[in-house]
């Protein structure tokens, strides 16, 4: 700590306090801002619905998603119906054949995904019975119907884990009317009905009321599970899927879980049932890569172009597999535009138990904070930086958010939502651009500010938006009036003062100029020593510019008043100020080189000036003729006569003044701004000695 002769009081030494720089606060706020908006935003839920969809459409377009080899996929598509007709219309001896063929070729699990329910009481019923007896191992579908008359979105939950896998009796079973919408319902009037598809609802409640099942002989033949145990999620996409479904007070295993089961059974695995969600659910990833399923047509299986490796030991599945899926119900997965068929929706599922892939939401509380820190620290290392690094930075940051949570989702099944960091990340680009747009015009200003205390204001505004190689066109023969001022005799008085005191007289001194010329619109031109030289109609142009000059040389001796009084009082000598005026052409511009410029006026009428000014004589202010005639009838004076001038070949005739009809300073600005408080600061400060 330091104490200052000049102001008589103590002031803190710069070097020994730490201080934050505004743009590192300004940059720790924002960031804490962002982060805490962030977590709170993705914490609330608040745009779940927004955010299910991109991070659904994200998660869709997976290119390393890939199908289990162990599954393959036998499909009754164009090419089949053309040769064999529409699947409705088909004799179930074709399944039969086909059914035998698997069976001759190893295949671990035969599930059948189509219609098995109208009893035909054809051979190729009787058929399809022995073939599926024989083999041993086949699993047709169910399907469940529920009261919001949605059999593929809506379903319900187990209570607990898988109960049997053997056939359920149809005792309690009975057709439905002809104005039921369902094919078989439930005898039982006083069971659980479902309720509306809600996310809230407790599924274990839920059951179903009817299921329609194979016809009843091959029912004793095949084990049957429910083909439509998956939930709608509340942004309308297949996600999750349910173990078994509730009926009749018992639990009916889902298709895939019994196909899974079957499998790991006939591969001596034991079975691992995944863990259940809140709602008794688990999620699951649907595979949108069609190139790598291993796929053959029902009629290529049929024609026996196949490979047996394309079924030993393997789960196969015969379902329909349309070209557009005009055929077959869809499930709207992820998202709207892309749809699956329940054969590959199956498929899916399968997969994921026989990996045990299972897809779980992670918590929002845990997200919540992790995207909060990951958003304060990103904008931490980004802000003040250029500003193609920050948009670099944050694309390769949503690049890289997407590819490690997608690859999270995939291999470990964390499935995190994505809106929240994406949308945070474009806008802290936004707010990174406009702190730097701020900061650079902040410190433009303050650039511009502090320069203005060492160069013209009037000249910063001039030159602000100029190239440095341009500076020197920057001047033109201009007509100006040119004022000088010195104090009389100082150079002589300083010798007798401490140094504080001579800076303290001349800030004060300087101070009373600078307001006086700003005030009347003028240019400060330079201090030099205990000189000031000013220019008026330059750079800008001022109707009355010689007036001006004259009235800011009356300021200026009026303002010296006080600092000369004060100056009496204190040291017991006097002090005070000579003024020269002149009018005339002068060379106005920037005058220099590159790397050093001053912008000042050149010519005789500026040389007059300062030799009327070296000649005038305590508290005088002296004016050319120039100024004189121009002025007639505003001003009285007192004719000098002809002065001999250093350096002028001719006599200069000089007049001073003696009054002015002055009106009020049109500008008044430099008075009440921050100069005019620097003044007053100067003008109260009592040297010590």
């Amino acid at each position: 700590m330091k104490k200052h002769k000049l102001f008589n009081k103590t002031v803190f030494n710069k070097s020994n306090t730490r201080t934050i720089p505004m743009h590192v606060a300004m940059t720790c706020v924002i960031a804490l801002l962002l982060g805490i908006s962030a977590g709170i935003l993705s914490y609330s839920q608040v745009l779940r619905t927004p955010d299910e969809y991109v991070t659904n459409y994200i998660y869709t377009y997976n290119p390393f998603s890939k199908a289990d080899d162990r599954i393959t996929l036998i499909s009754i598509d164009s090419d089949t119906t053309d040769k064999y007709g529409d699947y409705s219309n088909w004799d179930r001896s074709l399944l039969s054949e086909a059914v035998d063929i698997l069976s001759d070729n190893d295949a671990a699990a035969i599930a059948l995904d189509v219609d098995l329910s109208e009893n035909k009481t054809t051979e190729g019923d009787a058929a399809l019975v022995s073939s599926c007896k024989e083999a041993g191992n086949v699993i047709a579908i169910a399907d469940a119907s529920f009261d919001t008359h949605d059999d593929h979105s809506d379903m319900s939950t187990p209570e607990e884990k898988p109960g049997s896998t053997e056939p359920h009796d149809s005792e309690n079973i009975e057709a439905a009317d002809d104005n039921n919408n369902y094919d078989y319902i439930p005898k039982d009037s006083n069971m659980n009905l479902a309720k509306p598809a809600d996310s809230s609802m407790d599924w274990s409640t839920h059951s179903a009321i009817g299921i329609t099942f194979p016809y009843d002989d091959l029912r004793d033949v095949v084990t049957v599970g429910i083909s439509n145990a998956m939930q709608q999620s509340d942004d309308g996409s297949i996600r999750s899927a349910a173990l078994t479904v509730n009926y009749d007070s018992r639990q009916l295993d889902s298709f895939a879980s019994l196909v899974y089961s079957t499998y790991q059974k006939s591969q001596g695995l034991s079975i691992e049932y995944p863990s259940l969600d809140n709602n008794n659910l688990f999620g699951f990833n649907t595979i949108t890569n069609f190139s790598s399923y291993n796929i053959i047509s029902f009629k290529d299986l049929l024609s026996e172009n196949y490979s047996a490796s394309d079924f030993n030991n393997k789960i196969v599945m015969i379902g329909e597999l349309s070209d557009e899926g005009k055929d077959e119900p869809y499930f709207k997965f992820i998202n709207s535009d892309y749809m699956q068929q329940d054969i590959t929706t199956q498929a899916s599922i399968i997969q994921a138990l026989l990996n045990n892939t299972i897809k779980i939401d992670v918590s929002p509380l845990f997200s919540s904070i992790l995207y909060a820190v990951l958003i304060f620290i990103l904008y931490l290392a980004t802000a003040r930086r250029k500003s193609i690094f920050t948009t670099i930075f944050y694309v390769a940051s949503c690049i890289c958010t997407v590819a490690v949570t997608d690859t999270i989702y995939q291999q470990a099944g964390y499935r995190f939502l994505l809106l929240i960091p994406l949308m945070y990340n474009i806008l802290s680009i936004i707010c990174s651009l406009m702190q730097n747009l701020l900061y650079t015009t902040y410190e433009k200003r303050k650039m511009e500010n502090t320069f203005k205390m060492y160069v013209d204001s009037h000249v910063v505004d001039q030159i602000s938006d100029i190239a440095p190689l341009e500076l020197a066109s920057v001047s033109m023969r201009k007509k100006v009036a040119v004022l000088f001022v010195d104090i009389r005799g100082f150079t002589s008085i300083s010798e007798s003062l401490e140094p504080e005191e001579v800076v303290e007289v001349l800030n004060e001194y300087f101070s009373i100029v600078y307001a006086s010329i700003m005030a009347w619109n003028g240019t400060l031109d330079k201090f030099i020593g205990d000189a000031a030289m000013a220019i008026f109609n330059a750079p800008d142009d001022l109707d009355d510019y010689i007036f001006n000059a004259v009235c800011a040389a009356d300021d200026i001796m009026k303002g010296f008043i006080p600092i000369r009084n004060n100056f009496r009082e204190k040291f017991n000598r006097d002090i005070n100020l000579g003024i020269g005026i002149n009018s005339g052409d002068a060379i106005v511009g920037n005058i220099g080189c590159y790397g050093r410029y001053d912008y000042t006026a050149i010519g005789d009428t500026v040389n007059t000036a300062s030799r009327l000014e070296s000649n005038a004589k305590p508290g005088q202010i002296l004016i050319s003729s120039s100024v004189f005639d121009n002025l007639q009838g505003r001003i009285d004076v007192s004719h000098i006569g002809a002065l001999s001038l250093k350096g002028k070949s001719s006599a200069v005739e000089a007049y001073m003044i003696e009054s002015i009809t002055k009106p009020d300073a049109p500008n008044d600005l430099a008075r009440k701004g921050f100069l005019h408080e620097l003044h007053l600061l100067y003008t109260k400060a009592k040297p010590t000695r």
